[in-house]
């Protein structure tokens, strides 16, 4: 087991730092210097969200249903993005290759946790077979209760767009909240601080 996790570990974070093999080499032979757009930390923050996603998809296709597997495996396959997008990319001032891995890392997000949902779904109701003998009453009593306890679960699990319950995963309506941020301060006055808008949205929530 352990032999195992220590594999999945390494693929995932070595996907994670040979993705900045396939970024694009700068072009040469400019005739007039033009100013160099730089591109920040785009590519760190590009590899290391698609790292992130890969530690996610890769443990639940190898059948780690471990809940400390959607930690461990996105942080080290960010970790890993990270530093070959730093190194690869951001040092190398590849800005057109940061920005199109960062659109698609953004892109993947949502695939991935529904991938990782489907890899990992499983019942724990499904390997508890009725008792020969019972009357199908008792039956359709103990699915209903077995329904409401599972309702009631997913309701404790919170409002994020992956919830963990006792029963596994699940997908849901995340929750957003929308708020407006003003000068708080007099430096803040000071200074011109406008009014801002934040959107924000839960993604993961659970029981543990």
């Amino acid at each position: 087991m352990f032999q195992r996790i220590l594999r999945v570990a390494a693929f995932t974070a070595a996907l994670s730092i040979a993705a900045t093999s396939v970024a694009p080499t700068h072009a040469h032979a400019q005739t007039t210097p033009l100013r160099q757009q730089e591109s920040g930390f785009k590519g760190m923050f590009a590899l290391g969200m698609f790292g992130a996603e890969l530690g996610l998809v890769i443990p639940a296709a190898a059948g780690l249903d471990q809940w400390w597997a959607l930690v461990v495996f996105p942080v080290i396959g960010a970790t890993g993005g990270a530093l070959g997008g730093y190194f690869g990319l951001d040092r190398n001032n590849q800005v057109e290759a940061s920005t199109a891995i960062l659109a698609i890392s953004i892109a993947l997000v949502v695939p991935s946790v529904v991938l990782t949902v489907a890899l990992r779904s499983y019942d724990a109701d499904d390997d508890n077979p009725a008792a020969d003998g019972d009357p199908s009453v008792t039956v359709t009593d103990d699915a209903e209760a077995s329904a409401r306890r599972r309702s009631q679960s997913i309701a404790r699990a919170g409002s994020g767009l992956l919830r963990r319950s006792e029963y596994g995963l699940h997908l849901g309506m995340p929750g957003v909240a929308v708020g407006t941020r003003g000068a708080m301060t007099r430096d803040d006055m000071l200074m011109g601080v406008r009014p801002t808008t934040e959107v924000r949205i839960s993604l993961f929530s659970g029981v543990f």
